[in-house]
């Protein structure tokens, strides 16, 4: 528990702990990192500060999407207040809208301009005479200060005092009070109930002096009342709700965690779902309730500036949802919706996926057999110079992802990736299978090419799992993708940082594509793209 008054007479008395707690990384070993985001700066301040030699330095922690309860607590144990920062904010010197402070009770700095003689038992002074600097720069009188002494603060405060003492007023609009002047270049903190109409401090309480502050920079502080979140946003905003609402319950992972991953990753994620027909697969009752998967979104009731595609299916017509922004994706999150599946293609050219998949889904087998497989398959497409991608399929899978950059039809997309599935069981039959039924490939791994048949859908990249520990589909480098991956490792909390050090990593994937042509002559004269190959 940090005590002002303590820290102000330490020196002194060497009383109670003193520790200097660090709470950002400017500079490490040259590098600026004033513009990188907050997360990432205190992720590597914390990695520097495990190498400390002094006991005395300490990483100042943060509490993440919890500022409400925070504040709450802070209030329950009469402490003085938080700091509320943004997340991805970049480093700025002096007042900033990216950080925000939060008083638990009202705090003024003040600069002293005088003091009132004793009176009965009590030294040195009665009561300080403050003030502080108008926007006119001048000296103002806001009232005094009697209470919050000991008779050693007195003692000290005096003494800093004394040398100060002059014969006129500083105060621009000086009190009629007797007393003591003195040059206003002390300055101190006050606790105090309110402002009067006449903006003098009421029952204002001696804090601690300050030495980190200039006179001049001393000015009344604008208050602005703390509020809760409302249930609903304006009409132009997704309504969030319930967001206490547990939805992993070991983590105790909660609605409000849900509505956070997904804004804070929104840059990332929305690339692969603009201009996509999405699926939803939601938890209304968390990960250990029902779940459902909604395709249409007519029995939404959906706000006006949500965007949807109609999409005709054998039997009937589907209204899909359309994620075009972070509002739009705050709001589908809203509905407890965990993961997002994604078609292959875009509204504009449904016919022609952006690119193709191969499944590596594991069958009783251990996730080795899926690793070796994924750096066969990267081996055999590297040689061929077809570029390919990795993700975790945020389950006991993996994710090999080829750029087509719709230039060919799902067919020729689906043909294509069978021809490589081949090649891949060709070189490890011992250990994959292309057969469909699960008891057909026990203790193997399936290379399943069936979600490049059009209207098919795939989770998206960064979308989160239900599952315990709120997996995360996440790319990986190939150099990521060797013995020891561990994909439980890239979860809802460990996936933003990551995210804000290295980047996209997969953007390459909605690039250029591959020359199908140009690859079959290099497969061999029996691969051609035929109408009539069998899938």
């Amino acid at each position: 528990r940090p005590d002002f008054q303590l820290m102000q007479n330490y020196q002194k008395s060497g009383q109670g702990a003193l520790f200097c707690y660090v709470f950002d990384l400017l500079y490490l070993n040259g590098e600026d990192l004033r513009d990188q985001p907050l997360l990432e700066r205190k992720q590597r301040l914390k990695k520097v500060l495990s190498h400390a030699k002094f006991s005395a330095i300490r990483f100042s922690d943060h509490v993440v999407a919890r500022g409400v309860a925070f504040f709450h607590e802070i209030e329950k144990r009469q402490m003085e207040g938080i700091v509320a920062k943004q997340s991805m904010s970049p480093y700025r010197e002096g007042r900033s809208r990216y950080w925000v402070k939060i008083k638990s009770h009202r705090r003024q700095e003040v600069v002293i301009g005088g003091f009132t003689e004793p009176r009965g038992s009590r030294k040195y002074f009665g009561a300080l005479l403050v003030g502080l600097y108008d926007d006119k720069k001048s000296f103002i009188y806001i009232g005094r200060v009697g209470g919050g002494f000991d008779t050693r603060q007195l003692a000290n405060i005096y003494a800093q005092m004394e040398p100060l003492i002059q014969e006129y007023s500083p105060f621009e609009d000086s009190p009629n009070i007797a007393a003591r002047w003195l040059k206003p270049e002390l300055v101190c903190e006050v606790s105090f109930s309110e402002w009067t109409k006449d903006r003098i401090l009421r029952q204002p309480i001696f804090e601690g002096l300050r030495t980190d502050k200039e006179a001049r920079e001393v000015v009344r502080e604008r208050t602005v009342p703390f509020q809760k979140q409302p249930a609903y946003r304006t009409r132009k905003e997704a309504q969030l709700t319930n967001l206490t609402k547990v939805l992993w319950p070991d983590q105790k992972y909660d609605k409000a965690d849900l509505i956070e991953y997904y804004t804070s990753v929104a840059p990332y994620i929305l690339p692969y779902l603009k201009n996509r027909p999405i699926v939803l697969k939601r938890f209304p009752e968390g990960i250990e309730g029902e779940s459902f998967i909604q395709k249409d979104s007519r029995p939404l009731h959906l706000p006006d500036w949500m965007k949807t595609v109609s999409i005709e299916h054998t039997q009937k017509r589907v209204e899909y949802l359309l994620i075009h922004d972070k509002r739009a994706l705050e709001y589908v999150a809203n509905l407890g919706t965990i993961e997002l599946h994604t078609f292959n293609s875009k509204i504009d050219h449904l016919d022609h996926p952006t690119y193709l998949v191969i499944d590596l889904d594991p069958e009783a087998v251990s996730f080795e057999a899926v690793i070796k497989t994924a750096q066969t398959a990267h081996r055999i497409l590297d040689s061929l110079e077809i570029p390919n991608y990795c993700k975790t399929s945020g389950g006991r899978g993996l994710h090999i992802y080829i750029p087509l950059q719709a230039k060919y039809s799902f067919e020729q997309a689906l043909q294509f990736s069978q021809i490589i599935a081949h090649r891949i069981h060709h070189e490890i039959p011992e250990i994959t299978s292309l057969k469909r039924q699960p008891g057909d490939r026990q203790g193997l791994v399936y290379l399943d090419i069936l979600q490049n048949h059009q209207k098919q859908t795939m989770i998206c990249p960064y979308s989160l799992r239900g599952a315990p520990f709120a997996p995360v589909s996440t790319p990986l480098k190939w150099t990521e993708v060797r013995r020891g991956l561990n994909p439980t490792k890239y979860t809802i909390k460990t996936t933003p940082a990551r995210l804000y050090k290295i980047g996209d990593i997969f953007a390459p994937v909605l690039g250029r594509g591959v020359d199908i042509r140009r690859c079959l002559g290099d497969l061999g004269e029996e691969f051609r793209l035929s109408p009539s190959m069998p899938i």
